[in-house]
C-alpha cells in the first residue's frame, strides 16, 4: 500500500479516536446526573474499604475509554426515621454541620421548588488543601423514595482566596423506606478533579472523614 495511504488512513484512524474520547469527555462534564455519568463508565465490581456500626463504605474503579480514570465511593445505612426527617438533615446547612464534622461553613444560596444550591467551605486536614463546594441539588420524590442528584457549580459564586474549588464533583442520595418505619440511606459521589496528594495519602483521610461523618447522621436520625 502506498505510504501516503498508511499516512492519510492513520490520520484518520486518529482524528476519529480523539473526536470519540472528546465527545465522552464532553457528555461526563456536561451531565449534572452520577448515574447518566456511571453508565458511560467501565467499571470493576464493589470493594468493601470498611464495615461498622451498621455503616458499609465501599468504592469501585469507573473507566472512560483509555483517558479518564476515577473512583465512585458508596455509603449506606439502616436507620429507624422517615424521609422527612433524614431529608431536613441533608438540606438545612445547620444541620449539615451538626453531622458533618469536616464542614466549617454550609450556606444555602437559592432555592426554588425541588431544586438548591448550596456553598459548603470544609475544614480539612493537613495535608490537603482547604476546598469549598459549590452544589445544586435536584430533588426526586415518591411516595416511599426520594434521591438527591448533586453536581458542582464552581462558577456560580466568586472564589474565595487561598481555597480550592472542587469543579468536576458529582453524587446522588437515595433513600428508599423498608418495613418497621425504617429508612435506607445511601450516598454515591466521584469526582474528577486532580490533587498533588498522592493517593495512598488522601483516600484514608477522606473515607474516613466519610465514615465519621455517617456514624454521627446515623446517631442524629436515630
Amino acid at each position: 500500500m502506498n505510504i501516503k495511504v498508511l499516512i492519510a488512513l492513520y490520520l484518520l484512524h486518529f482524528i476519529f479516536f480523539k473526536g470519540v474520547i472528546y465527545a465522552q469527555k464532553n457528555a461526563v462534564y456536561s451531565s449534572d446526573d452520577i448515574r447518566q455519568i456511571t453508565k458511560l463508565a467501565t467499571t470493576t465490581v464493589w470493594k468493601t474499604i470498611k464495615k461498622d456500626d451498621g455503616i458499609t463504605i465501599k468504592s469501585r474503579w469507573l473507566a472512560f475509554e483509555d483517558t479518564l480514570k476515577t473512583r465512585e465511593i458508596s455509603l449506606n445505612f439502616i436507620v429507624k426515621s422517615d424521609l422527612d426527617k433524614i431529608l431536613l438533615n441533608l438540606k438545612q446547612p445547620d444541620k449539615i454541620i451538626s453531622w458533618n464534622h469536616t464542614v466549617k461553613q454550609a450556606k444555602l444560596l437559592e432555592q426554588y421548588q425541588n431544586i438548591w444550591i448550596t456553598h459548603t467551605l470544609y475544614d480539612i486536614p493537613y495535608p490537603l488543601s482547604q476546598q469549598d463546594l459549590v452544589v445544586k441539588n435536584i430533588l426526586i420524590r415518591a411516595d416511599h423514595h426520594a434521591v438527591i442528584l448533586m453536581s458542582a457549580l464552581p462558577d456560580y459564586i466568586r472564589p474565595l482566596m487561598h481555597v480550592k474549588r472542587q469543579r468536576f464533583y458529582y453524587g446522588k442520595w437515595e433513600l428508599n423506606s423498608i418495613r418497621g418505619g425504617q429508612t435506607e440511606v445511601k450516598l454515591s459521589i466521584l469526582s474528577f478533579s486532580k490533587s498533588s496528594i498522592p493517593r495512598f495519602i488522601r483516600d484514608p483521610i477522606i473515607q474516613n472523614s466519610l465514615f465519621n461523618s455517617f456514624v454521627n447522621l446515623k446517631k442524629m436520625l436515630s
